[in-house]
Order: C-alpha cells, then structure tokens, then sequence
C-alpha cells in the first residue's frame, strides 16, 4: 500500500494531489522499508494489533506516532500554506497587574 501510495495510485492521492500534499510517512507500518525516495521514515512500531481482540495499538504507542508524524505537518505546505502551526494559547481574560 504504501508503494501504492508513493507512486500516486491510490484514492486518497487523488485528495492529496487537490491539497497540494505530496508526503507519505512511517509511523507503524510493518514492513522495514530500506531508502525509499518520497517516504518520510519515522517509525515507532511494527504494526498493529488484531481489533477484534483487544486496542490495535496502546495510548501510548498512539501517541509516539502521533509525536513522530506530526513535525511533517507543521513543515508541509498545503494549498500555498502550511496546514498546521504550532498554537500557544493564551487566555483572553487579562488580570490586572495589582489588586
């Protein structure tokens, strides 16, 4: 599938090639790509589990991958624009500086 993916065949690089997104990730496919030109490697497991007997993958494991995948996101233009910025949240409620 990701061979697929890389060579622009499957249905969602049709959205991607829309989107102006071009990049493919590894984050837990099981299979030990060697260089692969296109294929970002970021892997942090080896598959998931069988659903049908239990959580395919550990909160934790979730949210390596999500950690490990989510830099391409905030570096990959989209439309002319990058589609995720970091965001410091700041609370729209300003209290004085003296009581």
């Amino acid at each position: 599938m990701v061979f697929n993916f890389l060579a622009g065949g499957a249905g969602i690089n049709v959205l991607a090639r829309h989107a102006g997104a071009q990049v493919v990730v590894d984050v837990g496919v099981n299979y030990d790509f060697n260089e692969v030109a296109g294929l970002i490697q970021k892997k942090v497991v080896h598959g998931t589990k069988i659903m049908a007997k239990g959580p395919a993958m550990s909160r934790q494991e979730t949210l390596r991958c999500i950690e490990a995948g989510s830099p391409c996101l905030y570096s990959t233009p989209i439309w002319g624009l990058t589609c995720l910025q970091p965001v410091r949240w700041e609370s729209p409620i300003r209290l004085p500086q003296r009581l």
